[in-house]
């Protein structure tokens, strides 16, 4: 069963997974060139408050846009992502693209413990964060929660996302809404 399987042994590139098959950058492309077009053209949002969410392969997704894309979001909220897919190595080369000095997206990550899906995830995603703070991702715009009571399923992240939501609102009063 998928509960049962070591992760390092089934990892791939980025460009080579097949549990992506280019699917991120498709995902990539109809959030940049169809659906933030169309948002933009039906509402009134200020460009400076967009940000990206996802939940498990939808928290990889949603880390992953959030990055490529940087200078696009305001902020990422990554619930439990599931990089237990790709190879720290492609995370790596998704870093070295990433100019710090420049805006860059707040990061919410949340991560459960409770459970075997979760505890997996929990143990590929212990260094996650300080890899990307390695890299010189700046620490004072992560918040990194680990609920480890928490299971791996929509009733966490729902109430992470309204926890992930405050700290965020927090983090722009405190900084005026500047980076």
């Amino acid at each position: 069963s998928l509960l049962e399987v070591d992760f390092k042994e089934v990892l791939y590139s980025l460009e080579e997974s097949e549990f992506l098959k280019g699917k991120l950058e498709y995902f990539r492309n109809f959030i940049n060139e169809t659906l933030l077009p169309f948002i933009f053209s039906k509402f009134h949002i200020d460009k400076d408050n967009i940000g990206i969410v996802g939940s498990s392969c939808g928290g990889l997704a949603s880390y992953y846009v959030g990055l490529k894309d940087y200078d696009k979001y305001s902020f990422i909220f990554t619930f439990t992502p599931a990089t237990g897919f790709i190879k720290d190595e492609s995370l790596y080369n998704l870093y070295k693209t990433i100019d710090f000095n420049t805006k860059i997206p707040y990061i919410f990550y949340y991560q459960g413990n409770k459970g075997n899906l979760e505890n997996l995830l929990y143990n590929v995603n212990k260094e996650l964060i300080s890899n990307l703070i390695n890299y010189g991702y700046r620490k004072e715009l992560i918040e990194q929660y680990i609920e480890e009571s928490a299971e791996h399923n929509e009733i966490m992240w729902r109430y992470g996302f309204n926890y992930a939501v405050s700290k965020y609102l927090d983090f722009k009063e405190r900084n005026n809404g500047s980076k």
